[in-house]
This record gives C-alpha cells, structure tokens and sequence, in this order.
C-alpha cells in the first residue's frame, strides 16, 4: 500500500433552482395577455408645405467703400436737419406761438367782458328809451290837451264878441282859434282819429268863412266849433 491519501469523490453541483427556489420562481415567464388591436383614426392627407420664398441676399455695404461713406455723411446731415427742425420748432412754440395764443385769450376774454357790457348798456338804452318815448308822449298828450283848452277859450271869448258886436274881438279870438286848432290836429290825427280832424277843420274854415261874408252871422258856426271841441275834450279826458 501506498502512503498517498486518497481523493474523496467530487460531489455533484447542485443547480441553483434548488438553492434558491423563490428566484426561480420569479423568473418563470408570466402568461401573454390578449393584446386588443387599436383603432387608429382616418388622417386625412397633409397639404404639402409651401416653400417660403427666401429674399435675396443682401450685400453688406462695403464700410470703407465710397457709397458707406455717402450714406454716413448723408444719415448725419439728415439727422442733424431732424435735431435743428425740432428746435426751432420748439423754439418758435415758446418764443411766437405760446405768447401770442396767450394775448389772444386774453383779448378774447376782454371781448367777453366788453360784449357782455354792451348788452347790459343796450339793455339800459333800451330802458332809457322806452322812458323817453312815454314822457315824450305824454309831453305831446299834454300840449295838445293845453292847445284844445286855449282854443275853446278863445271860442268863449269870440262868442262874447258876438255877443257884444265886437268885429275886432271876434275876429282876434278866431284867429287864435287857428292857431291853437293848427297845434291840436297833429296830435288828433296821430291818434288814429283823422275824421274828427277833418271835421274840426272843415267847422274852423265855414266859421272863418262866415266872418268874412258876414261878421254879424258867425255866431252859428262859433257855437258849433265850440261844440265840437267840448265833446272831444270829454272824450279824452277819459283816456
């Protein structure tokens, strides 16, 4: 016998099914499921898509060129044309604009002020004159009334005359008569009353008549003249 050691048989490696049953189990493929087909909707076609139309390219301007150099030049001085336009504009505003839109409302105002006091004055006028046109009537009812009272005084005084034969008396008083009588018919027929006018003229002329064809027979027409007046002095002494 040999002193060499024996070799135990090699053991047969377990599968790691049964070292680890619970991963085992964990890799068991699952069951397909039944996958249920997917209605996709109708699209209609797309339009196709219109190539913009690219702008020619520009060059750019040569910076040292002779034409960069003019549009330089030409951007400040039109720049400059711009800065000096607005200032004197402004200028102009402040300076003629401003204080002459200025004066003219003050004038407006004082326009106003006038305007405002010319129809308080052509108020007063108005006022004034309506006072003046009255005392001026009632001057003129006045002097008539006076003129219709001198004339039958003097009718009274000729009718004394008459009585007493006296041509001289008689014909002074109606020659009075005329006068008073020539003062009082513009009034009479300023007041819408021309008969009564023609009236009393017509009587004036038949006494003067009768004086002259005979100074013994105008008593008649004295007292009618007489009458007359008497009745439109009542007359207006009611008015």
């Amino acid at each position: 016998m040999s002193d060499t050691p024996s070799v135990p048989p090699e053991e047969t490696q377990k599968p790691v099914e049964d070292l680890f049953p619970e991963a085992s189990a964990a890799q068991k493929p699952l069951p397909a499921e039944e996958v249920k087909p997917v209605e996709t909707p109708l699209i209609p076609p797309a339009e196709p898509v219109k190539k913009a139309s690219q702008p020619p390219a520009i060059e750019p301007l040569q910076e040292n060129g002779r034409f960069g150099r003019f549009m330089r030049t030409f951007l400040r001085l039109l720049t400059l044309s711009l800065v000096m336009f607005a200032a004197g504009f402004l200028l102009a505003y402040f300076l003629l604009y401003q204080p002459t839109m200025q004066q003219l409302e003050a004038r407006s105002a004082e326009l106003q002020t006038t305007s405002a006091e010319l129809e308080t004055k052509q108020a007063d006028y108005s006022e004034l004159k309506g006072q003046y046109d009255e005392v001026l009537t009632n001057v003129t009812k006045i002097e008539a009334r006076a003129s219709l009272a001198l004339a039958l005084r003097s009718l009274e005084l000729a009718n004394l005359g008459i009585d007493k034969k006296n041509n001289v008396v008689v014909r002074n008083q109606l020659q009075l008569t005329r006068k008073y009588l020539d003062e009082f018919l513009p009034y009479l027929e300023g007041s819408d009353e021309k008969d009564m006018a023609a009236e009393l003229a017509d009587l004036m002329k038949s006494a003067e008549t009768e004086l002259v064809r005979d100074p013994l027979a105008v008593g008649p027409a004295v007292e009618n003249l007489m009458d007359a007046l008497e009745s439109l002095n009542e007359v207006l002494s009611l008015k």
